[in-house]
């Protein structure tokens, strides 16, 4: 099997971040909250609010990027839910951009119908980036966020580096080889400092808080820290 060989959908459109929020952002970056899939909303939406508030703080970030699958799915408790989410994270006072995932995308129209905050940006595109003007050549100056670029695929462990690398060439017409692909979806930590991609794990009362990042852009360029069960893992 080849990395291209796994890709099914090879479109997207891409919403950029306003240079003027790029040049002094300091970004935590989650992914795959998954409310709803194990545990009552009532007892994990407090806890995440509490830590993604909490990491702000501890990071001094004045941005959040969320990477998908917010929710699990649609349930009977949809409207308590996605209020009680939103309004606590509009209450975290720095700007928010979420990408829909797989299982947002499923109630996408519902999540639209929510999120109307004046600190949440919910981006319908399947890709999302940033690039910073002025940086030394061998430096990171356009970074791709995305979830799974509309390829839906269940993965095995040994599949997941054959599918973020596939993505990445796939989308070779959007994402150059000097840029790096960031993605969720794969609930693992891999960072492919090579070809310039990588996917983050969980950030989750259900699944796990397995791992978040802090993105910093700086004259030098972007450059992202990986943090995994609070402990810095790996640098990009």
């Amino acid at each position: 099997m080849t990395s291209q060989s796994m890709i099914f959908s090879f479109h997207s459109t891409v919403y950029e971040i306003p240079n003027t929020l790029i040049q002094t952002m300091k970004a935590l970056i989650i992914s795959d909250l998954h409310i709803s899939q194990y545990h009552p909303s009532y007892v994990s939406i407090p806890d995440l609010l509490i830590r993604i508030s909490s990491l702000v703080v501890k990071h001094d970030a004045n941005t959040i990027l969320i990477l998908g699958d917010v929710f699990e799915g649609f349930s009977d408790k949809w409207e308590d839910d996605s209020k009680r989410f939103f309004d606590g994270l509009n209450n975290i006072p720095v700007t928010t951009f979420i990408i829909l995932g797989n299982h947002d995308r499923n109630i996408q129209q519902n999540i639209m119908q929510y999120v109307q905050y004046s600190n949440i940006c919910c981006i319908t595109d399947l890709l999302f980036k940033m690039t910073l003007d002025i940086v030394p050549n061998d430096s990171i100056s356009t970074i791709f966020f995305a979830h799974d670029i509309g390829n839906n695929l269940a993965l095995m462990d040994q599949e997941v580096p054959l599918f973020i690398n596939g993505l990445k060439e796939a989308f070779s017409n959007i994402i150059k080889p000097k840029d790096f692909l960031l993605i969720g979806h794969t609930h693992r930590s891999r960072i492919y400092k090579d070809t310039r991609c990588g996917s983050i794990s969980t950030f989750s009362y259900d699944c796990g808080y397995k791992e978040y990042a802090i993105l910093r852009a700086e004259n030098t360029g972007f450059h992202i820290d990986f943090y995994r069960k609070d402990k810095l893992e790996e640098s990009i």
